[in-house]
């Protein structure tokens, strides 16, 4: 049934409820896909705000609400071009509301139109100064992602200034403790870090960046609180993370779950989607992955909680280049004693690791080869090699499903890497093979 009484959006993003600059509310009518679309991404459920929004415009293509509800959801799922797409409708009913504006300069910092998104967000800044919080908070961002440290920190700290002490979005706190990390201020990134917890503990991306803080500055007691306080997070029933919409990621199990699912749904249905929503899977299934494999070496691996990232230290490089020749001679057991010996005196190399890896790799140790891969990736998980190291290991042992993300990780690190393309696509076939033979489909 249509209503025909002025209503209010009433959708809060970034604390802020939407209305017009005028303060008007939008006449006309709003049918009941329009309000469920509302309810859905006020609940945080994308796919049916999606699916009750496409509805709304489907029966009315004028219809401002759905419009701004498609481009916000598109917006969480990293679909920018679609997002683009309806804000810019959103502009051409309401050009003087500024939520469109402002979804559109989102949707262009996610592009990595940077320019273009600075001049969206002053323009919304002009049609409605009450968006100011949010709209500091993401130009300070965007002129970090342009590379104008000062300017950003300038930016970020406009938006927290306007918000009550305790109030402000801790997303634009972490956005201040990682300029202040990248500039080395470790002490004003903890800060930062730390605030942004206290106002939502189930931040997620503060907690690592503390860890590497503290350990980097030997606060062992910060650590190991942080460290718990962590562990806490992912025991809490109700906790979800909040990239990943479709599904409530509670523990490595339902991590473990959300990976085959969406493994699955790229196998079955991959040929039918979209290139953005394709992207989109593996971003998060890539994700999944990165915080899984954290996860599970802080669980198995507890020392790695003390340990430095790095490389190989002068003092310790000649024993490395024998483990290395001794390998490339075939002398493997004598190599694995070198290895060990370059551990022991400087554990966080990540190098040794990944060598000692390879060895226990030919030596036909793969369970320990695992454990070394694993490790090298904790320790510097941006580098493609480890992961396709890993990803190879369990394609040899023929566990695909295991195999596939760590080979689609190094895909995303490395494009041209020598091998990994070819590896992934053949753990693939294998799975959809399995499948096949099994019944499945």
């Amino acid at each position: 049934m249509m209503k025909t009484s002025r209503y209010l959006i009433c959708v809060v993003l970034t604390g802020i409820v939407l209305v017009s600059s005028s303060g008007k509310l939008f006449a006309g009518p709003i049918c009941r896909h329009e309000e469920r679309s509302l309810v859905y991404l006020n609940e945080g459920n994308i796919e049916l705000a999606i699916k009750e929004a496409k509805k709304a415009v489907s029966l009315n293509e004028d219809s401002f609400t759905g419009n701004i509800v498609l481009s916000r959801a598109y917006y969480s799922w990293g679909l920018y071009d679609k997002s683009i797409q309806h804000a810019s409708r959103g502009i051409e009913l309401e050009p003087d509301f500024w939520v469109s504006h402002y979804f559109l300069g989102l949707s262009y910092k996610g592009k990595g139109m940077y320019e273009e998104a600075v001049s969206k967000f002053e323009e919304t800044l002009e049609l409605d100064p009450r968006s100011a919080e949010a709209v500091y908070g993401e130009l300070g961002h965007t002129m970090a992602l342009m590379g104008d440290d000062d300017e950003a920190i300038e930016m970020l700290k406009r938006s927290i200034a306007l918000s009550d002490e305790g109030q402000e979005d801790p997303i634009f706190r972490g956005y201040l403790g990682d300029i202040y990390l990248r500039k080395n201020l470790d002490d004003l990134a903890i800060a930062q870090y730390e605030k942004a917890l206290n106002i939502d503990h189930r931040a997620l991306p503060p907690y690592f960046n503390l860890l590497q803080l503290y350990s980097r500055n030997a606060m062992e007691e910060e650590f190991t609180r942080t460290q718990e306080r962590l562990a806490a997070l992912f025991q809490e029933e109700d906790f979800e993370l909040e990239p990943y919409m479709l599904i409530g990621v509670r523990s490595t199990t339902s991590l473990r779950e959300r990976i085959a699912q969406i493994q699955s749904f790229l196998m079955t249905d991959g040929d039918t989607l979209s290139e953005e929503t394709h992207k989109f899977l593996v971003r998060e299934l890539v994700s999944l992955f990165y915080f899984l494999c954290n996860i599970e070496i802080i669980e198995k691996y507890p020392f790695l909680n003390k340990l430095q990232r790095g490389g190989i230290p002068a003092s310790v490089q000649d024993i490395f280049t024998q483990a290395v020749e001794l390998q490339r001679k075939g002398a493997l057991e004598e190599a694995e004693k070198m290895y060990l010996k370059a551990m022991k005196k400087r554990p966080s190399g990540e190098n040794i690791h990944r060598n000692l890896g390879t060895l226990y790799l030919n030596m036909g140790r793969e369970e320990e080869a695992i454990v070394q891969y694993k490790t090298a990736i904790a320790l510097n998980p941006a580098v493609a090699e480890y992961y396709y190291s890993l990803g190879y290991v369990y394609m040899i042992k023929e566990q695909y499903e295991e195999a596939a993300p760590y080979l689609m990780q190094a895909i995303v690190l490395d494009p041209d890497h020598h091998s990994a393309p070819q590896a992934f696509f053949y753990t693939q076939n294998k799975i959809r093979s399995r499948k096949r033979d099994s019944g499945y489909f």
